[in-house]
């Protein structure tokens, strides 16, 4: 009998309801399992370098280090480990991003 392939893989984001959905969505899938989850950037590296990865799931904007700069820190001590940086937000950090842009007064 053949034991089927996972892809091993690591979630980073410093908000813990968005890393327990994508758990909970890549569970569904037979051939993925998240083995590890970090709630800032360095936490991610740590816990990538202590066992196997195939894939970093990656938070654009989180404490210590962001995604991209995990990433390539990953890409420098694990090349064969894939990563993915997400831009997860919330909608209190989004509000000042999409308020319409200020119009000068006409007189």
């Amino acid at each position: 009998m053949t034991v089927p392939l996972k892809a091993r893989i690591l979630l980073a984001d410093d908000h813990a309801l968005v890393r327990s959905g994508l758990r909970m969505v890549l569970n569904l899938e037979a051939d993925l399992d998240v083995v590890a989850e970090a709630s800032d950037g360095l936490q991610a590296i740590e816990l990538a370098l202590a066992q196997p990865l195939d894939l970093a799931i990656l938070d654009v904007s989180m404490p210590g280090l962001t995604g991209p700069q995990a990433a390539r820190q990953l890409r420098d001590h694990r090349p064969t480990c894939a990563s993915c940086c997400s831009p997860c937000t919330t909608a209190s950090n989004t509000s000042a991003r999409h308020s319409p842009p200020a119009h000068p007064a006409t007189s």
